[in-house]
């Protein structure tokens, strides 16, 4: 899809701050994670689709285990839980881009940004280590200013810390800043913030972007685009 010039000549003039979520926005990642966790609780008659795994995404893999348990009852002691953990997190972080990809129209909203002049970051909840080794593998690193996932002591979505992190590492503007997510994590985060947010359809989470109360929703390249512009001011409208 082609993108208007005028979009173009607004991110260049204006030179919007912005955010991106990882899993279920920029990259499709689900495969992956649900091929290490089936690995892992397969010894314990336990499996899910690759749909199942990303309604549990959004609030790092610890929880994500925690909620594969409870879903399928598995009885479980704590020391239990613990190997368990570690085998699915070894799992992952030993293959976390295998089956994943970017996914296209918003990996070209993030290009299109950094190109023309746009800061542009990661903030996630996944691990920062394997959240930069996915960003590096897929080919995306060298089109954000930071990537800001999660280590011990800072605090994961939708605290607003990491996001306001993100926002310094890129060098960016506060006063022109936007999340582009896909889950109510994101849009906790960046409202804790002070920042408008963008959705995009067809993430992770429980819920539709659609039904959640984010400032725009967008489906496509140039939706998303618009969005982004409109959020952050360099255009009047959508």
């Amino acid at each position: 899809m082609s993108t208007p010039p005028d979009l173009l000549d607004a991110i260049a003039r204006g030179r919007p701050t912005v955010v991106f979520d990882l899993d279920g926005c920029l990259v499709h990642s689900s495969p992956d994670i649900a091929a290490a966790l089936n690995a892992t609780l397969a010894p314990r008659g336990a499996s899910f689709t690759v749909r199942e795994v990303e309604r549990m995404v959004g609030d790092g893999l610890s929880a994500l285990f925690d909620k594969a348990i409870a879903a399928r009852d598995l009885k479980l002691s704590a020391a239990d839980v613990k190997s368990g953990f570690d085998a699915f997190y070894a799992r992952y972080e030993a293959a976390p881009s295998q089956l994943s990809e970017p996914r296209a129209w918003v990996a070209d909203v993030a290009r299109l940004l950094f190109d023309n002049g746009g800061r542009v970051s990661v903030c996630t909840n996944k691990v920062e280590p394997i959240a930069i080794s996915i960003m590096d593998q897929l080919g995306l690193s060298s089109r954000v200013h930071a990537i800001v996932g999660h280590v011990a002591g800072r605090a994961k979505k939708p605290d607003p810390e990491p996001m306001r992190l993100a926002v310094s590492l890129s060098g960016g503007d506060p006063a022109k800043a936007v999340m582009v997510g896909d889950s109510a994590a994101d849009l906790g985060a960046a409202r804790g913030a002070g920042m408008p947010v963008v959705l995009v359809t067809g993430g992770y989470g429980p819920d539709d972007a659609r039904v959640l109360p984010a400032d725009y929703v967008a489906d496509n390249q140039v939706e998303l685009l618009r969005s982004i512009l409109a959020a952050t001011g360099c255009v009047a409208h959508v």
